[in-house]
Parts: C-alpha cells; sequence; structure tokens
C-alpha cells in the first residue's frame, strides 16, 4: 500500500494543478484509508477487527487534511458508538467516511472556509445509522442524487449499498447525508465480536479540532 502511495504521489507531482492531479492526489487518500486499516489490525492482540472510534478519527484527520485549504479552520465532532470492526467491513466504512467528509470540505466548505462537520455512528434496530453533516452552504436546488455526475458521490453510493444501506440527502443549515447499514447492523446484532478485546461498548462522543499538523 505504501508503495502505490508513493507511486501516485510521485506521479501527482509531475502534473500542473487540475483534474487530472486532483484525481491522482484523491486516489491517494483513497489508499491511505485501506492501508489504515491493516495499520490498525497489525496492532490488535488478534489481528482480527479495529476500533470503530480511532479508527474514523483517523480516517477523518486525514480527509480534513487533505482536502480542507485551511484544516485549522475545520471543527470535526464525533458522537459514535463503539463497534469493532472486521476488515471487509473496515474497507467500506472508511471509505465511505472519506469520501462524505472530502465531499463536505469540497462542495460545503469550499476555498478553507471554516465550519464544522459532524460525524455520528448510532446503532438503531436492524442497521447502524451513520450520518456526516456540515454547516456549509447546502445542497444546491437543483441537486438530485439519483442523477449526479460526481465520481466520488456515485462510489460513496456504491459503498453505502455494500453495506447495506442507501445514501440520504437533506439540506438545512448546511447539508446532511444519512445511511442505514443493514450489514454492520447484523453484525452488530450477532454478537459475534461480544467476547472480543473490544467487547460491545457503550456510546462514546469525541469532539475536537485538527490542526494542519494533525496534532
Amino acid at each position: 500500500m505504501q508503495v502505490v502511495q508513493s507511486l501516485l504521489k510521485l506521479r501527482a507531482r509531475s502534473l500542473s494543478d487540475g483534474d487530472a492531479r486532483d484525481a491522482i492526489e484523491t486516489s491517494v487518500q483513497r489508499v491511505h484509508v485501506m492501508a489504515m486499516v491493516h495499520e490498525r489490525l497489525y496492532r490488535m492482540p488478534d489481528l482480527a477487527s479495529l476500533s470503530l472510534i480511532a479508527y474514523l478519527r483517523d480516517v477523518a484527520r486525514g480527509a480534513i487534511a487533505s482536502y480542507s485549504e485551511r484544516p485549522d479552520q475545520v471543527e470535526f465532532e464525533m458522537d459514535a458508538v463503539e463497534i469493532p470492526l472486521t476488515p471487509d467491513l473496515a474497507v467500506p466504512f472508511g471509505l465511505l467516511t472519506n469520501e462524505l467528509i472530502s465531499n463536505c470540505l469540497k462542495h460545503g466548505l469550499p476555498n478553507g472556509r471554516p465550519g464544522k462537520i459532524r460525524v455520528s455512528v448510532a446503532r438503531i434496530p436492524g442497521a447502524v445509522r451513520f450520518m456526516v453533516e456540515d454547516n456549509g452552504v447546502g445542497l444546491a436546488r437543483s441537486f438530485d442524487a439519483g442523477r449526479t455526475t460526481s465520481m466520488g458521490l456515485k462510489l460513496a453510493a456504491s459503498l453505502a449499498h455494500q453495506l447495506g444501506g442507501i445514501l440520504e440527502f437533506s439540506s438545512s443549515n448546511g447539508c446532511r447525508i444519512q445511511a442505514d447499514l443493514t450489514r454492520l447492523g447484523k453484525y452488530v446484532e450477532s454478537g459475534s465480536f461480544a467476547n472480543g478485546a473490544l467487547g460491545p461498548g457503550t456510546g462514546q462522543a469525541r469532539q475536537f479540532s485538527l490542526a494542519p499538523s494533525g496534532n
């Protein structure tokens, strides 16, 4: 994964600013999200699952550092229940999070606009409700999720479907994107992780601002 990232970064540096360079730099961040799964799993005693909260924090940190012109002006708030993620769930979940946060930064808080991004993960019957929202400019009146040409949103919709959900968009004092992920919910309700290192967990909230240094 590190070799792939390095090759992509080298190629990006050889291109002038524009769509081609943006596409490669976006790919670098997507590869980084996948690499974090393996890095975190290697730190776990049983190599079987990783902490959703810790992983979510790292994905958000990377996305804001990569996609915001002024990371120090972006406040990130997280309200999430702890769920151990297996690799086959962690990769699409991390990529989905990355795509939705990057969408908030590019379109809701463009050009270094200050604002807040909030991510929440909550258990509901039969699913895990996942939500990403910002307090930015909101959706255009003409926005139609079914007709979007955005590669990022198409990828996000595909990842949500992979996790058993459908993206729902709403706009009020910003943009909110929500999906009820039934595949993740079935894993939680099965209790297959109950005897794992993390256990079933309880609701926890994380609130912090991300500086350019990532500290």
